[in-house]
């Protein structure tokens, strides 16, 4: 898949104020997955969030901004340093950004920050719409998917 055009980019480590950045899609866009169909919303949101919430305690999330605004994002990665590095929590691109390099750059520097070769793996936990539904997209990213290494997290 050809990006449209490479959007510059400039990557920085999330902050507390950029949590609710964070959290929003991330919820919404498993929300809309079929596995949680027959969930209510009060127990989705409530495990769901809690879930997430542990992830980030012991997890890294990267920002994807806009060079001349750092508070204008792209998008972000979660991922895992230890117990598993290589274990990527969730992805995400903004709608109006997606196709244009955002998260190719975001996997890269997972990649370079756990010191792994460009060509390894990355295991993804959460499911996402885009990466599960776009044929051959989990492939040319690298990505594997594996929801049980949640259950042995730190």
């Amino acid at each position: 898949m050809p990006l449209s055009s490479p959007l510059p980019v400039i990557l920085r480590d999330a902050s507390p104020e950029d949590v609710g950045f964070v959290f929003k899609p991330w919820l919404q866009e498993l929300r809309q997955l079929p596995s949680t169909r027959w969930i209510s919303d009060r127990v989705f949101f409530q495990r769901h969030g809690a879930l997430i919430a542990r992830l980030l305690q012991w997890s890294h999330v990267t920002l994807a901004c806009n060079p001349r605004n750092l508070e204008h994002l792209y998008g972000f990665v979660c991922f895992a340093r230890e117990p598993t590095p290589g274990c990527l929590h969730w992805l995400y691109t903004k709608d109006t950004y997606r196709r244009m390099g955002v998260g190719v750059e975001l996997l890269a520097h997972v990649r370079m920050t756990l010191k792994l070769p460009p060509e390894s793996p990355l295991t993804l936990t959460h499911p996402s719409a885009i990466l599960l539904g776009v044929p051959g997209l989990r492939e040319k990213l690298r990505l594997v998917y594996d929801p049980y290494l949640l259950s042995g997290g730190p």
